[in-house]
């Protein structure tokens, strides 16, 4: 039994480590998996890559990749480039997009497009940094754009 463990390495960026996060097992495609062993979200691997036990979780609208669960939405009020989005704390199955600095609506930031790890379908962005104080919180934390996922119960 391992506690939930998302996040994937960077598609030519290298790997992101967090203080919290533990290595595990290289998934097929390359990209690294990490375990969050506090969590409360269990998530298991299995031969497409990590799969999750909660009670709602965002998956790919493409080919049905778990991709986060409804418990960690940071915000609800966020728009993407495809509509309606949320702010999520954390994400799993997901490869990452170059580097690059973009003006939005609340301000300059650096992000990264975040696709399924699977299918490579766009899904969002991370944000790397903020370059107004008041919008560091978002450093480290995903936009999943709710057209390109769908929401389903385990």
């Amino acid at each position: 039994k391992r506690s939930a463990g998302w996040q994937t390495s960077a598609v030519g960026m290298g790997t992101k480590f967090y203080e919290d996060w533990e290595e595990v097992d290289t998934n097929p495609d390359g990209n690294y998996g990490f375990c969050l062993t506090d969590s409360e979200t269990e998530a298991k691997e299995d031969s497409s890559g990590w799969v999750m036990v909660a009670a709602s979780i965002y998956s790919c609208s493409s080919c049905g990749n778990h991709l986060g669960a409804a418990t960690d939405i940071v915000s609800r009020k966020f728009r993407g480039k495809f509509g309606p989005a949320v702010l999520i704390d954390k994400v799993l199955n997901v490869s990452y997009g170059e580097q690059i600095d973009r003006q939005l609506a609340t301000g300059r930031h650096t992000i990264r497009t975040l696709y399924c790890g699977t299918c490579k379908n766009e899904l969002g962005w991370t944000y790397d940094y903020a370059f107004e104080p008041d919008q560091m919180y978002k450093i480290g934390k995903f936009i999943l754009e709710e057209n390109q996922c769908k929401v389903v119960s385990s």
